[in-house]
């Protein structure tokens, strides 16, 4: 009896402990970068214009029509962003849920698979899964694709189905077709008869998605999700080869090590702990995830806050991975004979891994944002609001020249210019000097951001600095803001 309320009471901690990080998230709603340029694109969507059409995209158009068509059928106004990032927790809450099943199925015990859903929130939240980003939904159609491999019957509609859901984590993200090599890894290694033809079923559901959006947009839809250059030959390492690129891999590597997993080291002796073929399969599998989505860093050039939501995609298997490894050394111990206090040391390191986690969720999200609200204090937004009220002209048009302050677009509802050519386009992943020198010399107006704390972005170049120079301007100035608005109403291109 006493164990059974042990285990409800660490099942209602967790709850509450998933609870808390969520609500206050909605108290004070931290807006993204990206955030704010993927709505401001989900806007233009529900407005009529047709990604790679008449609308520049470098990304695939599911998110965004899914995005548009609840804003429809809901009639949400614009700016409501507490609407999208409740969609956002549905997304986050199926992610655990999925996790739950697919330990379930991995057999590991009920409290453990709770404890592995929980152990993906923690690890989540602090990387950016606090924010409306194009990872939580991707992941979710991935881990419900693995889920409908995974039901125990046959059905080789529900393996059509999950090709389908597969082929959505692509179009949601272009890293999403890391699922499409896990799901056959699973099909190889649970489906119990016929593995080529659920192999061969899969790819067809997986296709299906892709020949529609084909007949839709054509070769627009190639050209822009998969021939876009991004980190290949747009941006500050484009000429770098596989190996040039690794020190980088591996220090983004070593920091999913030490701060994100801190038993990924001991993960890998998991074999020489089990015989056990089950408890192998879920190791290669886990392996294959964690691993196989840090290649997204070799097209990934930048460190910092910024780089944060690229590892949500490990943390799944990362989750799993600390699941299975207290199941591979309680069957160990068990098998062994060993004594009690073996089995409380390794419960007490697999808990002490998830510390970071912890801290970075409750002191550097909840405390810092959303009870001290420090960006809040900071004048972002404020600033955002300030740069609004200076554009009079309505339908005018403006390109905010750095990343860092595109958050401008999605506060005042701003257009920026070549909507097909460049769109929203930003960062240096997207943004060439061809593509800046376009937007500089037609926009209504001009938000530079001045290098205060780094560098010009490789794409504002000399000629751009030398058309700015011949424009008026407008200082903004609060707080650690201090910019230029340029004035650029007669769209004459000077050179």
């Amino acid at each position: 009896m006493s164990n059974r309320w042990l285990k409800y009471s660490f099942i209602i901690i967790g709850a509450i402990s998933v609870i808390i990080p969520i609500v206050g998230s909605f108290f004070y709603s931290h807006l993204h970068i990206d955030s704010s340029i993927l709505l401001s694109e989900v806007e233009r969507v529900y407005e009529g214009y047709v990604p790679y059409i008449d609308m520049h995209l470098n990304y695939p158009p599911l998110w965004f029509y899914i995005m548009a068509g609840l804003k429809w059928i809901f009639n949400v106004s614009y700016g409501c962003y507490n609407f999208y990032l409740f969609v956002h927790y549905l997304f986050v809450i199926g992610n655990m849920l999925c996790i739950f099943y697919l330990s379930q199925r991995f057999s590991f015990s009920k409290i453990i698979s709770i404890f592995c859903a929980w152990v993906f929130f923690v690890m989540s939240h602090w990387l950016h899964g606090n924010c409306v980003l194009f990872e939580m939904p991707s992941i979710f159609m991935g881990l419900l694709s693995c889920v409908l491999l995974m039901i125990k019957n046959e059905n080789k509609y529900f393996v059509l189905l999950a090709g389908i859901f597969g082929c959505f984590s692509f179009l949601i993200k272009q890293f999403g077709a890391g699922f499409l090599a896990l799901a056959i890894l699973l099909i190889f290694f649970f489906k119990e008869k016929q593995k080529l033809q659920h192999i061969a079923i899969y790819i067809v559901g997986y296709f299906i998605p892709l020949l529609v959006c084909f007949l839709l947009f054509r070769e627009n839809f190639v050209n822009s999700v998969l021939l876009n250059g991004y980190g290949t030959s747009v941006g500050p390492n484009v000429n770098n080869s596989f190996i040039e690129h690794l020190p980088y891999m591996m220090e983004r590597f070593f920091y999913f090590c030490y701060r994100i997993f801190p038993l990924f080291i001991i993960s890998i002796c998991i074999p020489l702990f089990t015989h056990q073929s089950q408890q192998i399969k879920i190791f290669v599998f886990s392996i294959c995830g964690i691993l196989g989505f840090m290649l997204q860093f070799f097209f990934i050039s930048w460190g910092g806050q910024g780089v944060l939501h690229y590892y949500i995609y490990c943390v799944p298997f990362a989750a799993i991975m600390t699941g299975l490894i207290y199941d591979v050394v309680d069957k160990y111990i068990t098998s062994k004979n060993l004594s009690g206090g073996v089995k409380l040391a390794v419960l007490l390191i697999v808990i002490f891994s998830i510390i970071p986690s912890v801290y970075s969720t409750y002191y550097n999200r909840v405390y810092k944002l959303y009870y001290k609200k420090f960006l809040e204090k900071d004048g972002h937004i404020e600033f955002a609001k300030k740069v609004g009220s200076m554009i009079k002209e309505e339908d005018a048009t403006i390109f905010v020249t750095d990343a860092s302050e595109g958050v401008v677009y999605y506060i005042n509802n701003l257009l920026p210019p070549n909507m097909f050519e460049v769109g929203y386009s930003n960062g240096p992943n997207e943004m060439t000097e061809e593509r800046a020198y376009l937007q500089a010399t037609t926009a209504d107006y001009i938000l530079y951001v001045l290098p205060t704390n780094y560098p010009d972005p490789i794409y504002i170049s000399p000629r751009i600095k030398k058309h700015l120079s011949k424009l008026s301007y407008d200082t903004i100035s609060i707080g650690e803001y201090q910019h230029h608005l340029y004035k650029q109403l007669s769209h004459e291109i000077i050179d």
